[in-house]
């Protein structure tokens, strides 16, 4: 960025969600945008009119001073963002969430469970690390589930799952467990990417009763006789652990 007074760099980024923005220099409506030249405001599409749309912009220098790692990934202009908020009661494990996703396209799909970053939290929470948390996708059919792809980790604040999807329906189960110090993430997000739109919805875990062992069951019927018994027990014991 070429300011009058000196010369600097700086950076746009939108937030998660489109909410929450920068608040320091160069903030929307911050009066340090007028030592910008007019070319690069219009070029950045800045127009002295803040808006809460999760686009904002930062100094390089204070861009450094906050955030210590930096991940890279393609972004294709064409993909579609669409998002559910979690919350867990104090339970934890007790509490899985399920979500339906309908798909109206084959494509590729990246689900995602996000909890918050332990930015700002104490040594000894930040020690403590990130709750266990199981993310498994199923997708329905008119008897039963077919099981797609499962991760479960605690070293993570994002679990994700790629995949390629047909027309259907489909089940995320999310469930986040207690730390080893019994710390607790009340508040998650569910997020799905993709070039074709979705619809993402929270679903009630009655209206899917036995969805795991279901699901399992037939996962574990497409196997070897010889594979079966081991591979269900496995899955039982690796994703199934309340």
């Amino acid at each position: 960025m070429t300011r009058r007074d000196s010369l600097s760099v700086l950076l746009s980024l939108e937030t998660r969600g489109g909410k929450k923005e920068w608040k320091g220099a160069l903030y929307d409506g911050d009066k340090l945008w007028d030592t910008v030249e007019q070319a690069l405001r219009k070029k950045l599409g800045y127009n002295n009119q803040p808006k809460d749309d999760g686009i904002f912009h930062m100094l390089y220098r204070d861009f450094t001073a906050i955030f210590e790692v930096l991940d890279i990934c393609h972004y294709d202009p064409a993909c579609s963002y669409f998002s559910e908020k979690i919350v867990f009661e104090k339970e934890g494990m007790k509490n899985a969430q399920l979500f339906r996703i309908e798909v109206n396209a084959s494509d590729d799909y990246a689900i995602e469970l996000h909890q918050p970053t332990l930015r700002g939290e104490s040594l000894a929470r930040i020690a403590d690390g990130f709750c266990r948390a199981t993310l498994i996708l199923a997708e329905k059919t008119p008897t039963s589930y077919n099981y797609v792809r499962g991760i479960m980790s605690r070293e993570y604040c994002d679990l994700n799952i790629k995949a390629t999807l047909k027309p259907g329906i489909y089940i995320a189960y999310c469930k986040l467990e207690k730390t080893t110090n019994n710390n607790i993430c009340s508040q998650a997000s569910l997020s799905v990417y993709s070039r074709s739109k979705v619809k993402l919805e929270r679903t009630l875990k009655k209206d899917h009763s036995n969805l795991l062992q279901r699901m399992f069951l037939e996962y574990s019927r497409s196997m070897p006789d010889k594979q079966r018994v081991n591979n269900f027990m496995w899955l039982y014991r690796k994703l199934l652990y309340n």
